[in-house]
């Protein structure tokens, strides 16, 4: 296991900064190769042949923008790593281009799939109460979490090196993934109803029957996921619960 290293604060600090433009020079020909090589450019072990660095990182290159921090700051330390004799390029290349389409695919996945869907869901509440301040408070969850991503992604990646796969595996994304979407499921079963009532009269839903049925909608995903209910079935179990609650008045037309 590498030992592990922490990068001086200023250098840290300015590569967190260069690290929002990394899509800046986005192109067709090698996508975010222009932006990561500027991330890295200034930090690279004095003594190098600049032009052979140049045509290594401006290869192609395409990741999840909040999470390219950590190849980036993995990358330094493998660097600095082959400037003391220890690694060779083609160990950095290989490194480099194992994560790009796994933290492609994961951030992905995290961040788009899951992060932003259930910001927005949780921003709905504070739109209803606090109108011109829920564009603020979505700008707020969001970014304050994508944040974290780039900061612990450059610290963990230089810390980590080689074994950063291991820092992945104590991450859990996976699991915090599972979980945020149920929190997404629950959102949209408590949020409908309230919806609905703004858009039907008052006297053609109860509002307890509407979080009740929705509420068998949440269960019913959650239960379809985990224990892998046929579909047939759960569709019937809706729809039983469904004209339960229309038999005890909770639903009403």
């Amino acid at each position: 296991m590498n030992k592990k290293r922490s990068l001086p604060f200023v250098q840290w600090i300015r590569l967190l900064v260069r690290s929002f433009f990394l899509q800046a020079a986005w192109n067709y020909e090698n996508f975010q190769g222009v932006g990561f090589a500027y991330m890295l450019a200034p930090f690279l072990p004095a003594g190098a042949d600049g032009r052979a660095q140049s045509r290594r990182y401006l290869q192609c290159f395409n990741t999840n923008p909040y999470l390219a921090g950590m190849i980036a700051g993995g990358t330094l330390r493998l660097e600095e790593e082959c400037a003391e004799g220890r690694i060779s390029t083609e160990q950095i290349d290989l490194f480099r281009d194992d994560l790009t389409g796994a933290l492609g695919a994961l951030g992905d996945s995290f961040v788009w799939g899951t992060l932003r869907p259930l910001a927005g869901l949780l921003t709905v509440p504070a739109a209803m109460f606090l109108e011109r301040w829920a564009p603020l408070f979505f700008l707020l969850l969001y970014n304050s979490v994508t944040l974290g991503l780039r900061v612990s992604g450059i610290v963990n990646g230089y810390g980590s090196g080689l074994d950063l796969l291991q820092y992945l595996k104590r991450l859990e994304l996976q699991k915090k993934m599972y979980w945020m979407n149920g929190l997404t499921l629950f959102a949209v079963g408590a949020l409908m109803p309230l919806w609905v009532m703004q858009v039907l009269p008052m006297r053609s839903f109860a509002y307890l029957g509407l979080c009740g049925f929705f509420f068998v909608v949440v269960v019913g995903a959650w239960m379809g996921e985990r224990k892998r209910l046929p579909l047939p079935l759960q569709v019937g179990l809706l729809l039983l619960v469904s004209h339960l609650l229309v038999r005890m008045g909770w639903i009403s037309f």
